[in-house]
């Protein structure tokens, strides 16, 4: 889940975006894994199973993690402002 204030924001030709709404330091965590989002890849319905491959990350197993709050607009850039602290840890720092 995100740790910071955020925003939408469309960017032309680009689409919508997630900007900070708040002073970022670097190093400071701006997203973190919190468990209670992970759900039951069985009890997905048919009719949702579009949105969750569209917007769920898939970690293997049995579970997706679902970002409920606005993480899902997150850029995943080749140039990135953000990294992951650790290649599998979850939490992502500015």
């Amino acid at each position: 889940m995100l740790t910071v204030k955020t925003k939408l924001r469309e960017f032309s030709g680009k689409g919508i975006g997630l900007v900070a709404d708040q002073e970022v330091s670097k190093g400071q965590v701006v997203w973190t894994y919190h468990p209670i989002i992970e759900i039951d890849r069985s009890s997905i319905p048919e009719e949702a199973q579009e949105f969750f491959r569209m917007y769920a990350v898939d970690r293997g197993g049995e579970t997706l993690f679902f970002n409920t709050d606005n993480a899902r607009f997150i850029n995943h850039s080749d140039i990135p402002n953000t990294k992951s602290l650790e290649p599998n840890k979850d939490n992502v720092m500015g």
